[in-house]
């Protein structure tokens, strides 16, 4: 019994600052900000007069990753964190990032390649890479280094999350 198997092909219009280049190993798309390597299986790209065409089955998918990426290769993805709590900062250095979390709580994180960190009065720290998940992962890393209490509302926060305390 064969499976009947649906593909669609859809085309895309690029931006003008996009530059597009098909290899071996995949599509890359250059930007302002930087390059970013799009080699994952579920879909095939063409590219045809500064268009991308996309046969794929699923092409929400698709879609949503060719436009991460080249958000990406154009303006890089930033990811927020906040420390609360008091003592909870973080200091960028040469060899990755330093943060004090507590009295005796000092972790240290690497870096990958291609990431940018940047701390803005202590206990903010823009995390910045062209390519969406190492930031997100990056960041989740730095999450789990101490992760929001609700009942002393300390923790390691995305920008746009809020604690509700607990009250009795």
């Amino acid at each position: 019994m064969q499976a009947n198997i649906v593909l669609e092909l859809t085309a895309f219009q690029t931006p003008a600052q996009l530059k597009l280049k098909a290899c071996c190993y995949g599509l890359v798309l250059g930007g302002g900000y930087g390059s970013v390597v799009l080699s994952e299986g579920g879909f095939a790209v063409f590219i045809k007069r500064n268009r991308l065409l996309v046969c794929c089955d699923c092409k929400c998918y698709a879609f949503n990753r060719l436009a991460n990426a080249a958000k990406g290769a154009i303006y890089g993805h930033i990811k927020w964190l906040r420390f609360n709590g008091i003592g909870y900062k973080a200091l960028v250095g040469a060899d990755g990032l330093s943060l004090s979390l507590g009295l005796s709580h000092k972790p240290k994180v690497a870096l990958p390649s291609g990431v940018e960190a940047s701390v803005v009065k202590a206990n903010k720290l823009k995390l910045k890479s062209s390519h969406l998940d190492v930031v997100a992962s990056v960041a989740s890393a730095i999450k789990l280094k101490r992760p929001p209490d609700a009942y002393r509302a300390k923790g390691v926060l995305e920008r746009k999350l809020r604690i509700r305390t607990k009250t009795w």
